[in-house]
């Protein structure tokens, strides 16, 4: 691998790909359980994954400290990049995604700028504060499939509800990375939850946002909204749920957090399903 492409790959591991095309998906499949999917609702899912990509070239600019302990395999503590030219990126990403969600309309360019200002705030200021950090991040998880649907003008129950079930999962995995994190974050000095207030309060938290979330993920179908299919579909992110749940009580924050991020995935793929079968 000759330097240029070390420079590429470096670029693209900076943006996390699973992150970009799993918010790319997240997008789409909130036009799409709003009724319609067109050129905006592609401008929109491109604009988003970029946004993204700069807030995690953002955290990593931020966070080099941290990572240098926790994740070392990061291209920043590697020295693969150099921190300026990941602010760059992070920079050059953001106004890429804010320009092009300003090619759809007013109301998305508007939505874009609120979700990197709060990505901006988390970054400087509330990464280290406990749980509004991990509350804002869920937040924006979700709302990513409120943003799928603005182009359309509609904004639909099943897409609310898709955007709660996303923010619902996403916290308790949240609350588990800080524990994860919890030696490098006590190094660069940050207060997050279990810094404060100890891994088992904050394993308790992060257990009782999952079943929580077990919960929500339900309630769109007892009332109607989704459809037998999201049903069978979704029994596949509870299970991860659980198991997530099971690894991080027994002592396993990494694991139970990776567990969470299955579940994650699978959500979407059961949103993806309600689009296809669940009908109108």
């Amino acid at each position: 691998m000759n330097g240029f492409t070390r420079k590429i790959f470096a670029f693209v591991s900076l943006a996390r790909p699973v992150n970009f095309l799993l918010v790319f998906a997240a997008v789409l499949i909130g036009g799409a359980l709003s009724g319609k999917i067109g050129i905006h609702s592609l401008i929109a899912a491109f604009s988003a994954a970029l946004v993204l990509s700069g807030a995690n070239a953002a955290n990593d600019f931020f966070d080099i400290n941290a990572d240098s302990i926790n994740h070392p395999e990061r291209v920043l503590p590697k020295g693969m990049l150099t921190r300026h030219e990941a602010i760059i990126f992070a920079i050059a990403a953001q106004i890429a995604g804010l320009i092009l969600a300003f090619t759809i309309g007013l109301r998305t360019a508007i939505f874009a700028f609120w979700a990197i200002a709060l990505l901006w705030g988390y970054s400087l200021w509330l990464s280290g504060t406990p749980l509004v950090g991990n509350f804002v991040i869920s937040v924006l998880c979700g709302s990513a499939l409120i943003y799928g649907a603005l182009p359309s003008g509609v904004v639909s129950a099943k897409t609310v509800w898709a955007a709660i079930i996303a923010a619902a999962i996403n916290f308790p995995r949240e609350v588990l990375k800080d524990v994860s994190d919890i030696e490098g974050d006590r190094k660069a000095g940050r207060a997050t939850f279990p810094n404060k207030f100890g891994i088992r309060k904050a394993v308790n938290v992060a257990v009782i946002g999952a079943i929580f979330a077990q919960m929500v993920i339900l309630i769109p179908y007892a009332i109607g909204i989704y459809s037998q299919s999201y049903l069978a579909a979704v029994f596949f992110a509870s299970m991860m749920m659980w198991f997530g749940i099971i690894y991080a009580v027994r002592g396993y924050p990494e694991q139970g957090q990776r567990f969470l991020k299955v579940a994650m995935v699978l959500g979407v793929l059961a949103l993806a399903i309600e689009v296809i079968f669940g009908g109108k």
